[in-house]
This record gives structure tokens, sequence and C-alpha cells, in this order.
């Protein structure tokens, strides 16, 4: 590039013209299409202790089989699942200064799906450590 092509000045470009966006109009009042909100979005006068209790009920039948299949060990298992569950979430409450929901029902169903998934010659201490496992840290 010459020295003379530096020196000579540029040539001035016209102002650009202000862009002038119309005013919006204002949006018709209607129903919304979405509403957004927390869950649940479906209410009901259930409660989740009557749901809980409801599932215990349904777990019923496959109980009273499995005692009349694998016999007594089956029932004291189940028993022992059941019991353990509810009262280890109770001191566990209790000593986290929680509400208490240990009889909703919700660790009834631990206990006895914990047992339920056993072997039915396990020890019954064995169905207690995992009910208290099941509960205290899950």
């Amino acid at each position: 590039m010459s020295e003379e092509a530096v020196k000579q000045p540029i040539a001035e470009q016209p102002a650009a013209k202000p862009v002038v966006k119309p005013a919006p109009k204002p949006a018709a009042p209607a129903d919304p299409m979405f509403t957004i909100s927390a869950s649940p979005h479906i209410r009901d006068e259930e409660t989740i202790p009557h749901i809980m209790w409801q599932v215990n009920a349904a777990l019923l039948p496959a109980a009273v089989f499995a005692v009349w299949w694998f016999g007594v060990p089956a029932l004291i298992n189940m028993v022992v699942g059941a019991v353990v569950a509810v009262a280890s979430e109770y001191v566990w409450q209790k000593a986290m200064h929680k509400p208490l929901t240990a009889f909703d029902g919700s660790a009834c169903i631990t206990g006895l799906l914990m047992a339920m998934s056993m072997s039915p010659l396990l020890p019954p201490y064995m169905v207690a450590i995992g009910s208290i496992i099941a509960i205290v840290v899950a």
C-alpha cells in the first residue's frame, strides 16, 4: 500500500436512519394453553397412608401363598421384616426430630417386600438387618 492511499481521507458514509419498531399489540386475554404447577397434578381425597395400606392389602394374597408354600419360616421372616422396618423408621424419625410417618404403611411395605424377596431359610436376624438398612440408609 502506498503512502498516498493511507493519507487520503475516507469518504464519509451517510448516517443510518433509525429503525422504528411498531409498538407490540396487547395480547388478548385468553385461557392459557398449559398450566404450569408443581406435582401432584391430579388432586384427590386419598391420603398417602390410605394408599400405602391398600398396597399392603394387595400384598396379602402373595404373603398367604408364601406361608402356604414355604411354611412357618416364611411367616416368621415376614413378621420380623415388617415389625423391624416400622420400629426402625419410628426410632430414626424420633432421633432426627422429623414428623412421624412410621405408621403410614410404607415401612410395613418395605419390610414385607424385603422378607418376601429373601429365602424363607434365611435366619430372621438377616431379614431384620436388611429391613434396618432399607429404612435408615435408603
